[in-house]
């Protein structure tokens, strides 16, 4: 009899410690805290137009003064129209070589 209430007892504790609870056994280390992003929080976290700056300025240190799509990439408002005023119409790659092919081009 002893050992019956022993081992219903052991059962019970291993049940009772094993989870049968109603709370979440593990919870996200973001969960209800901050959300991170663009104008949002965080010293790593910057704005998309500065990011646009940043990427002018490389293509402009790496074109000549002469080159016709200096003033394409300078007016660009997005990536996309940005990387379109440096793209090879044939292959569709970026250059930094000016030639005929790769005239500035607004979409």
């Amino acid at each position: 009899m002893n050992i019956k209430i022993k081992l219903l007892s052991l059962i019970t504790v291993t049940l009772l410690l094993t989870g049968c609870s109603d709370k979440e056994k593990t919870k996200s280390i973001t969960e209800g805290g901050m959300k991170c992003g663009p104008g949002k929080c965080g010293a790593s976290m910057v704005d998309g137009s500065v990011i646009l700056v940043k990427k002018k300025m490389n293509i402009l240190r790496q074109l000549r003064k002469n080159d016709n799509r200096r003033d394409c990439v300078l007016k660009a408002t997005t990536t996309k129209t940005l990387y379109n005023c440096i793209r090879v119409e044939k292959t569709g790659r970026l250059s930094k070589k000016c030639s005929s092919d790769n005239t500035p081009r607004n979409r």
